[in-house]
């Protein structure tokens, strides 16, 4: 993927460059006596720009127990996460940053501007178990920021639109912005902001109605797994139902609830509520009671939704990328993608006999 932040913003004025040979750092224009003239090279405001060393994070919520992380982003393959640049434990909101120069395996050569390599970081949060500023395997990414470090090297002086930019040689910062309106705009290295974004929500209540109803009338959650034929032992709620429902739902849901959404490491639950009659007064939901109704909203299924916090910093990513929360939330239920309900509709989880007993 090209640099479009450089490339399209730096040549909207027409800009151009010629390749610089390598080892060559001066004006590519310039001839080679003016090159070897000891008052241009010693001339530092006007040969050479300073590079930029420092970098400082800043945590965007609560810095107890976390540690932190500045991971390559391979833009060149559809912005893939790689390896940490640099890490270590949170003492604070403030985070000073000594980076390394970044490796040459990071670099990319911006197409425009032959001579010009490019790296971008990501910074991220993980639940530092150990406090040892690793981020080992178990240990949940708490937050990945959506303000990225830029590192800029190669020529002693940055094109002239880049530098009216905000730019320099060195380390930079780019507020990224992927909504295909505004685009990446350039930001202060020095107070890179870092959500805890991905923390799970571990508690949620939710309910609704039941418009009519005859028996033992009594609602569970009941998980996808058991929609598709499997079986649990444990629901996360299964109480009488008096007409009015309301459930709270905290922390995990059991192991047999959970699947995988994508064949690997997307681990989520679907739990829908289900109103049934206790046919054997057993005062839970098994293979002799009798299933009446599925929470239905316009047509669709309804119910709670859990994304298991991950170890793993590409689903990380590219959950915070995609705006996906962590924990609980409530959904509905059938389409292509999951369509999440406003706060406000958790309690409008109603039995109204207008939909299918299924989740697909």
């Amino acid at each position: 993927m090209r640099l479009t932040a450089l490339t399209l913003l730096a040549c909207a004025a027409g800009c151009s460059a010629e390749k610089v040979e390598s080892g060559d750092t001066a004006n590519p224009e310039t001839d080679a006596d003016t090159d070897t003239d000891a008052d241009a090279d010693s001339d530092a405001d006007t040969d050479t720009d300073p590079v930029e060393t420092d970098l400082a994070l800043w945590v965007d919520g609560d810095p107890t127990g976390l540690g932190w992380q500045l991971v390559h982003i391979d833009a060149s393959a559809g912005f893939n996460p790689g390896e940490a640049l640099v890490g270590g434990t949170v003492d604070g909101v403030d985070i000073p940053v000594d980076a390394p120069e970044p490796a040459a395996s990071d670099l990319i050569e911006v197409e425009d501007f032959p001579g010009l390599y490019y790296a971008y970081y990501v910074p991220g949060l993980f639940l530092d178990a150990d406090n040892d500023g690793e981020a080992d395997p178990g240990e949940a990414w708490a937050g990945v920021g959506m303000t990225w470090a830029l590192y800029l090297t190669g020529p002693k002086k940055l094109p002239a639109d880049l530098s009216a930019m905000g730019l320099v040689l060195g380390w930079n910062a780019f507020d990224m912005n992927f909504d295909g309106h505004t685009g990446p705009v350039v930001a202060d290295p020095m107070a890179i902001p870092v959500p805890d974004n991905l923390r799970a929500v571990e508690e949620i209540t939710v309910g609704g109605m039941l418009m009519s109803g005859v028996g033992e009338a009594r609602v569970a959650l009941v998980p996808s797994t058991v929609f598709d034929g499997g079986t649990t032992s444990t629901y996360v709620y299964d109480e009488v139902l008096y007409g009015v429902w309301e459930a709270t739902i905290t922390g995990a849901p059991p192991e047999d609830h959970l699947i995988s959404l994508d064949g690997a490491g997307m681990i989520a639950a679907a739990e829908a509520p289900v109103y049934y009659t206790d046919q054997n007064f057993s005062e839970s939901l098994d293979a002799y009671d009798y299933v009446v109704d599925v929470a239905c909203m316009d047509g669709s299924v309804v119910g709670a939704f859990w994304l298991a916090p991950t170890d793993d910093f590409y689903y990380a990513f590219n959950y915070a990328l995609s705006g996906i929360g962590i924990g609980w939330d409530v959904v509905v239920f059938g389409g292509e993608e999951l369509e999440y309900l406003p706060e406000e509709d958790w309690l409008s989880l109603n039995f109204t006999g207008e939909c299918d007993l299924t989740m697909k």
